[in-house]
C-alpha cells in the first residue's frame, strides 16, 4: 500500500453534507462495494427458481480453485461483502490504518446488483450438506478447510475441493473425519439403550438404515421417532444420531408452529431434528409428511398479490418425546417407531463423558456409514426385491446397504415389517374411532353395512361423551369417511377391513366393515419375503483386506479409491488426500476472514 495518506482515504471519510452529498457518497459506497466484491474474484449463479448465489474464493493459502458458495441474500455474503470493502478501502485513524465499514443503505443498494450478475450468470442446482453431481455423492464436511467426502459406487475419499454446488448455511457445523475401524458397528450399536431381543436387533437395524438414507441424496425418506420414558436418553440419542450424518449449532428444534417455520428449517439444513414433542397438530403432521416425502409447498409471496411462492424439498426427519408420536396413521406410515429402554441410576454418566466418548467413535462411525452408502450405489441399480413395503424406496436402499453391516435384506425386510406390525397397533389403540370400527366389526356377522351417518351413530354409541366432545371428533357422516380412510391401511393390517364408497346413489353411498384374516397375510408376506434374496457380499469395501485399527483412513483402500474428475479445472488431480484425524484447533465454519484478500 502506498504510504500516501490519500491512499487510505474513502467515502467515509467526507465531512457530512447536505442531502445530495449524502446521496453521493452512498452510490460511491455501493460502487466500490461491487467493485472490491468483482476484484476478489467473486463469481455469481443462479438456481433454477432464479435465486441469486455468490462463489467466493477461499484465501492463498488453500488449494485453487477452492470457493465457498453462499446465497446473495443470506447474512454470511453480506459479511463477506463488508469486509472485502474493508479491506479494499481502509481508513486511517489515530492508530494507523483499519477497514472502511460501509453503510447498510449501500450495502442493501449493492444487492440488486449482484443479483443481476446472477441472473446473467450460469445455472446451478444447490445443495445443504450434501447433493448428487453426476455419478458422486458430494458431502459438505462442513469444516474450515472447506472439504467434502465423494462417494462413488467404488468408494469414498475425503477431496480438498468440491466441484458441487454446496451451499453453507448459517448454523452448519463440521461432520468427523471418518477413520475406518473394523469394530464400527459395535461402537454404533453401544450408543443406543436398545433391548437384547428380537425387538432391539428390528430397532438398531432401521436406525442405521435411516442414517444411510440421511446420507443419500434423494427422496422420499422416513421419520424416525424415538420413543421412551423419562430418563431414557431420547434427546441425547436423537443429538448424537443428528451430529453423525449433519451437526448443526441447534442439533434438536421445537416444534415449528407454523408451516413456514418447518420449511426455514428444512432449507437451512439437512436433517430436521424436533425435541419433546408432546403433540403434533393435523396440518403439523401433514406437512411432516410432505416433507419426508418431498411433496411441494406453495404460499403466497410477501408483499405481493398474485405471486406464489413455491418450494419442494424432501428431508430426513427425526422426531422424539414422551407419549406416542404415531397415534396419526398417515404419519405413522411414513415412521420408523423406536422405543428406548430406560437407564438405570448405576448407569448413568455424566455429560461430558458421554459426549467425549461419542467424539471418539463418531469418525469410525461415519466411514461406517459411508462404506454402507457405497454398497448401496453398488447395488440398487440392479436390486431386485420379491415384494415392496410401505415405505419402498426406504426399503430398497436398506436392503441395498445391508450387507455393509453383515446382514441379508431379509433381515432388513423383518425389521420393517415388525416394525410396521407395532405401529398398526399403536395408531388403532390410540385412536377412539379404530378402537370402536374393531368393535363393530367383531359384534357383525359376517359384516356390517350401512351409511357413514349411520356408521357414526354406531361409534358415538361405543365412546364417551367426553371423547366425542374433543376437538377434531366427526360431526357428520363426510367428516367420519374422512377419518376412516386415514385409518383403513392400519385398520386392514390389524384384521378390519372397512370398504368405502366410491360412487354417488343409494347402494353407492354405503360403508362395508368386515373382519380379515391377518395370519394369512403375514404368511403371504413371509413367503414372499424369503424368495428375493440377491448376492450380498459384492460391492462392500468393509469386506476388502483392511486393518482393524483406526489408523487406516478412506483414501488409503486404492482398490476403492475414486478419480477425481479431470475435465473440471477445479479438480486438477489432487483429490484424496484425507487426514487420519480433525486437524487441531479446527472450526465448525467459515467466517468472511477466511477470503482471499
Amino acid at each position: 500500500m502506498s504510504d500516501d495518506s490519500s491512499a487510505g482515504f474513502t467515502v467515509d471519510d467526507a465531512p457530512p453534507g447536505n442531502g445530495a452529498d449524502n446521496d453521493n457518497k452512498r452510490q460511491a459506497q455501493r460502487e466500490l462495494i461491487i467493485e472490491a466484491v468483482q476484484a476478489a474474484g467473486v463469481l455469481f449463479w443462479h438456481d433454477p427458481d432464479g435465486h441469486a448465489f455468490a462463489s467466493v474464493p477461499l484465501a492463498a493459502d488453500r488449494p485453487e480453485g477452492a470457493v465457498m458458495h453462499l446465497r446473495v441474500r443470506g447474512r454470511r455474503f453480506a459479511l463477506v461483502c463488508r469486509r472485502l470493502y474493508g479491506v479494499a478501502n481502509p481508513v486511517q485513524g489515530a492508530r494507523g490504518f483499519r477497514p472502511g465499514s460501509v453503510s447498510d443503505t449501500a450495502m442493501s443498494e449493492a444487492i440488486p446488483a449482484f443479483e443481476a450478475m446472477a441472473l446473467d450468470a450460469p445455472e446451478y442446482e444447490p445443495g445443504v450438506r450434501l447433493m448428487l453431481n453426476g455419478d458422486s455423492v458430494w458431502i459438505d464436511l462442513g469444516d474450515k478447510q472447506f472439504r467434502s467426502i465423494r462417494v462413488t459406487a467404488k468408494g469414498w475419499t475425503v477431496e480438498e475441493r468440491t466441484i458441487a454446488h454446496l451451499v453453507r448455511p448459517d448454523g452448519m457445523r463440521a461432520l468427523p473425519i471418518p477413520v475406518r475401524d473394523g469394530g464400527a458397528l459395535k461402537l454404533l450399536q453401544g450408543l443406543f439403550n436398545l433391548p437384547d431381543d428380537d425387538e432391539g436387533r428390528h430397532n438398531f437395524r432401521l436406525i442405521a438404515a435411516w442414517l444411510v438414507a440421511a446420507l443419500y441424496p434423494t427422496g422420499p425418506y422416513s421419520v424416525l421417532a424415538v420413543d421412551g420414558e423419562q430418563g431414557s436418553g431420547k434427546s441425547t440419542v436423537c443429538r448424537m444420531l443428528r451430529r453423525l450424518v449433519d451437526p448443526n449449532a441447534a442439533d434438536l428444534r421445537a416444534t415449528p408452529r407454523s408451516e413456514d417455520d418447518l420449511l426455514i428449517a428444512a432449507m437451512n439444513g439437512r436433517v430436521v431434528a424436533l425435541d419433546n414433542v408432546s403433540h403434533i397438530e393435523g396440518d403439523m403432521a401433514d406437512a411432516l409428511c410432505r416433507l419426508a416425502t418431498g411433496a411441494g409447498f406453495g404460499k403466497r409471496t410477501l408483499y405481493s398479490d398474485l405471486g406464489e411462492t413455491i418450494v419442494a424439498v424432501s428431508r430426513p426427519i427425526l422426531l422424539n418425546g414422551i407419549p406416542s408420536l404415531l397415534a396419526r396413521a398417515d404419519l405413522a406410515d411414513r415412521s420408523i417407531a423406536v422405543t428406548l429402554q430406560h437407564i438405570p441410576d448405576d448407569k448413568r454418566r455424566p455429560e461430558s463423558e458421554v459426549w467425549s466418548d461419542f467424539g471418539e467413535r463418531a469418525p469410525a462411525i461415519l466411514a461406517l456409514l459411508l462404506d454402507a452408502l457405497v454398497v448401496a450405489l453398488g447395488r440398487l441399480p440392479t436390486l431386485q426385491l420379491a415384494r415392496l413395503p410401505r415405505m419402498a424406496d426406504f426399503a430398497r436402499l436398506a436392503c441395498a446397504a445391508a450387507p455393509a453391516f453383515g446382514w441379508s435384506q431379509d433381515d432388513m425386510l423383518a425389521a420393517l415389517d415388525a416394525n410396521r406390525e407395532a405401529s398398526v397397533e399403536t395408531i388403532l389403540a390410540a385412536d377412539p374411532i379404530a378402537e370402536a370400527v374393531r368393535a363393530i366389526a367383531d359384534k357383525s356377522k359376517p359384516q356390517w353395512e350401512g351409511t357413514a351417518t349411520g356408521l357414526l351413530e354406531a361409534v358415538n354409541a361405543l365412546v364417551s361423551s367426553e371423547v366425542r366432545s374433543k376437538r377434531g371428533w366427526p360431526v357428520d357422516g363426510a367428516r367420519l369417511s374422512t377419518r376412516l380412510r386415514r385409518l383403513a391401511p392400519a385398520l386392514r393390517r390389524g384384521g378390519v377391513e372397512v370398504i368405502l364408497p366410491t360412487s354417488g346413489g343409494r347402494d353407492g353411498r354405503k360403508i362395508i366393515i368386515r373382519p380379515v384374516d391377518i395370519r394369512n397375510q403375514r404368511s403371504q408376506r413371509s413367503e414372499r419375503s424369503s424368495g428375493g434374496q440377491a448376492s450380498e457380499t459384492e460391492h462392500n469395501p468393509r469386506n476388502a483386506g483392511r486393518t482393524d485399527e483406526r489408523s487406516q483412513n478412506a483414501s488409503s483402500v486404492p482398490d476403492r479409491s475414486v478419480n477425481p474428475l479431470k475435465s473440471n479445472a477445479w479438480n486438477g488431480g489432487n483429490a484424496g488426500n484425507a487426514e487420519s484425524r480433525q486437524p487441531e484447533g479446527e472450526a465448525d465454519g467459515a467466517d468472511a476472514d477466511e477470503l482471499v484478500l
